[in-house]
């Protein structure tokens, strides 16, 4: 859910989450749970997004389309399968720039579970990205789906000056 629970050709700007979402039900995200033509801007999430059922993302849970740019999570994302930081499952295009996650993040399936530091599930692809990042230590992911994004030690982002973008000094 979160503060949209389904949302289509929606444009979120300058928006900020501070509270918990919590669900049992697929898709559960900070600012979407589904979404479908959407544009997420200038936004972030503090509060954690929690699913006993499958995707959560810090942003969005799932989406068939969407641009996101200058947004990031920092709570604590959880579901029993495919987790993210910023959003869960993308199909259908992918385009986000300038955005980062850095809450913990797990999926807590016991069979191959999915999860990563951006995004757990990306298709079809090709997406397009600039200067997305998370925080490899305090997520607890070494990976992003289909390699989406940069995945930097904590050190490595308080001390900027050999990354680009959003990091840059």
């Amino acid at each position: 859910m979160g503060i949209v629970g389904d949302a289509n050709n929606v444009q979120v700007t300058y928006n900020y989450v501070t509270g918990s979402t919590t669900g049992i039900d697929s898709y559960i995200g900070g600012i979407f749970g589904a979404s479908e033509s959407d544009i997420i801007e200038n936004s972030f999430v503090q509060g954690n997004v929690q699913n006993a059922d499958s995707y959560a993302g810090g942003l969005v849970a799932y989406s068939a389309g969407i641009s996101i740019s200058n947004s990031f999570s920092s709570g604590t994302i959880t579901a029993a399968d495919h987790a993210a930081g910023i959003i869960a499952y993308s199909e259908y295009g992918l385009s986000i720039s300038n955005s980062s996650a850095v809450g913990a993040i797990s999926a807590t399936t016991a069979v191959d579970p999915d999860a990563g530091g951006l995004t757990s599930d990306v298709d079809p692809l090709p997406y397009t990205e600039s200067s997305v990042y998370w925080d490899t230590e305090t997520t607890d992911q070494s990976t992003s789906e289909n390699n989406q994004g940069t995945g930097y030690t904590t050190f490595e982002l308080q001390t900027p000056t050999s990354n680009t973008g959003i990091f840059a000094s």
